[in-house]
C-alpha cells in the first residue's frame, strides 16, 4: 500500500509505502540506506515476530514532480 503526498513544509512530493518487512526490504536501494539502521530494523522485526507480533515497514522516497 502506498500514498503520494506533497509535503507542505518543503513542497517536495513524497511516496510513502508500507508492507511486510520482506516485501519492503527487497525494494530498498542498498546504496541509499544506512546499513546499520537496516540491520537494527531486521533484528527488531525478527525478535518481534518470535514473540508473535506482526511487523510492518514504512519507507519513503522523494519523487520528481515531472
Amino acid at each position: 500500500m502506498s500514498v503520494l503526498v506533497k509535503d507542505p513544509m518543503d513542497g517536495h512530493y513524497k511516496l510513502f509505502i508500507k508492507g511486510a518487512d520482506s516485501t519492503i526490504e527487497e525494494r530498498l536501494d542498498p546504496d541509499a540506506n544506512d546499513v546499520e539502521m537496516l540491520k537494527h530494523a531486521k533484528l527488531f522485526a525478527t525478535n518481534a515476530s518470535k514473540m508473535g507480533l506482526r511487523t510492518l515497514y514504512i519507507a519513503m522516497k522523494l519523487i520528481d514532480e515531472k
